[in-house]
Order: structure tokens, then C-alpha cells, then sequence
């Protein structure tokens, strides 16, 4: 497991450094399409939710650009879960061990980002991205401000994204009952960050945009 993290600043990325990262991500994200189209735009869904929050919390152009790389491929580590994730089971312990096992894809993630040099901001970003405020998450139990701010961004869109997606199991929720899903789980997330995307929402313009996407997404 991973040290527990500093709080990282975006470093400044060079113009050069930058599109290898674009590249790099571009065919991590097109493997991961090919094994799960759901997991790929559900990501490319966080990615866009991402730019319109850290412009909300005025985050500078470098941290605004690593988080919204690390919104591209915040879920990768599925793609060598996925052995046992995309096979269905009716047995319950297998159902029980293919949920254990998801809880595995954000150090999954983060050892391929780590394998191929990405920046420690985007790596804690995507390692953390399932850390809750209160303590509660995983996979170190962090809370508070010991999260690192690009995965407290995630957390919140990433809820979201998957509450207003169909599922097998279940439609998908409007954006209003997605938020008041959220609030009555309030303590997962950091409440500054929540407040502003709350905000981001609730503003007729962006809302427009993203329910156009969420319609694509969702037929």
C-alpha cells in the first residue's frame, strides 16, 4: 500500500509532459473501453463535471488540468480486476467476493499510473478517490483534509455520475433526487467542495449541458 499522502500541490507541467500524459491516457482509456463501455464514459462523465467544479472552487490551470486526467482514469484499475468483475454470478459468496475485489481497483489504479510515471498528484488523486470525509472509505480510512483535494473533487462528481446512470438493477436518478441522495450521505464529502457543485447543478446553463449528456449517455 501506498504511503500516506502529503497534501500535493499540482506541480507545473510543461507543455511536453502534458501530452504525453494526454497520449498515454488516450490508450489506457481506449483499453478500458474495450473491456467496459460503461466504466469509460461513465469516466468521460466525471471528466467533464471535473472542469466545471475546479473552475467553481477557482483551482489554478495546472491542478484544474492534472484532476480532470485523473477523471479520464480514475476507474482503470478495473481493467486488471476485471477477471472477476465482469463475470456474472449467482452465487452469493462469489457476489460477496467480486465486491471485495472492487475495492481493490483504486490501488490497481494507481500502481499502472505509478508503472508508467504519471505525476504523485494524479496518482493520490485516483488512489484516494473513494476516501469519504468522515473516515469511511477506502482504502486507507484518510479523513478530512489528510484526502488529497483532487480526490475529494472526484469523490463528488463520481457519486453523481453513478447515481444519474442507469443501472441493471435500477433507473437512473434525476439530478434532484441524485443531490438529496448525496445530502443524506453529506459526511462522506468535503462540504466547501459540495456547496459549489451543489451550485454548479442547480445553474439552469450547466445543468442544460449536462443533462444532454446524461440523455446520450443514458439511451
Amino acid at each position: 500500500m501506498a504511503d500516506q499522502p502529503r497534501q500535493l500541490t499540482a506541480p507545473p507541467c510543461s507543455a511536453a509532459r502534458l501530452l504525453q500524459y494526454h497520449d498515454l491516457s488516450e490508450s489506457i482509456v481506449s483499453a478500458l473501453d474495450a473491456r467496459d463501455t460503461y466504466t469509460a464514459s461513465h469516466s468521460n462523465r466525471v471528466a467533464e463535471m471535473v472542469l466545471v467544479l475546479a473552475a467553481a472552487l477557482g483551482l489554478g490551470p495546472d491542478e484544474t488540468t492534472l484532476i480532470h486526467i485523473a477523471a479520464h482514469l480514475h476507474d482503470i484499475g478495473k481493467i486488471k480486476a476485471s477477471r472477476l468483475l465482469y463475470v456474472e454470478q449467482e452465487d452469493h459468496n462469489l457476489v460477496v467476493k467480486q465486491m471485495n475485489y472492487l475495492r481493490t481497483h483504486p490501488f490497481l489504479g494507481f500502481e499502472i499510473l505509478k508503472r508508467e510515471g504519471y505525476s504523485e498528484f494524479i496518482q493520490e488523486s485516483i488512489l484516494f478517490h473513494h476516501e469519504n470525509f468522515d473516515g469511511s472509505g477506502y482504502p486507507s480510512n484518510l479523513s478530512g483534509d489528510t484526502i488529497p483535494i483532487g480526490a475529494r473533487v472526484l469523490r463528488i462528481c463520481d457519486v453523481f455520475a453513478a447515481l444519474t446512470t442507469r443501472k441493471g438493477y435500477r433507473p437512473a436518478h434525476d439530478a434532484d433526487s441524485a443531490l438529496d441522495f448525496m445530502i443524506s450521505d453529506v459526511k462522506n464529502f468535503d462540504m466547501k467542495i459540495f456547496l459549489k457543485f451543489m451550485n454548479m447543478i442547480n445553474d439552469r446553463d450547466i445543468a442544460k449541458e449536462m443533462n444532454k449528456s446524461l440523455i446520450d449517455f443514458n439511451n
